[in-house]
């Protein structure tokens, strides 16, 4: 997972994904000159945040975070029953009905 979250926002999003056991296990800043190597930074935009991000805060613009979580073992019949979003797919026509349990 990659993007511009707050480390608390990554890791409940990770929670919420099913993962578990989150750990940090590093933090480094991200300068101007770091974001040079990702695509998405063209030369225009670096020059743009060079000319308007102050010397002193050009090195630290965010932080490269390490993080290893588990996840849940899902069966491949579970996988089978889950839409994209992890919510239970509508019943299949056909498809028996799971007896609930009390």
């Amino acid at each position: 997972m990659a993007g511009a979250l707050t480390e608390r926002d990554f890791v409940t999003k990770l929670e919420k994904a099913g993962f578990h056991d989150i750990r940090i296990h590093a933090r480094q800043p991200l300068s101007i000159d770091d974001l040079a190597l990702y695509p998405l930074f063209t030369p225009d935009l670096l020059a743009l945040m060079r000319r308007h991000i102050p010397p002193a805060a050009q090195t630290a613009i965010g932080t490269v975070v390490v993080v290893s979580a588990r996840a849940n073992r899902v069966s491949a019949d579970e996988r089978a029953t889950e839409t994209p979003h992890g919510e239970p797919s509508p019943p299949r026509h056909g498809a028996g009905r799971a007896a609930a349990s009390t």
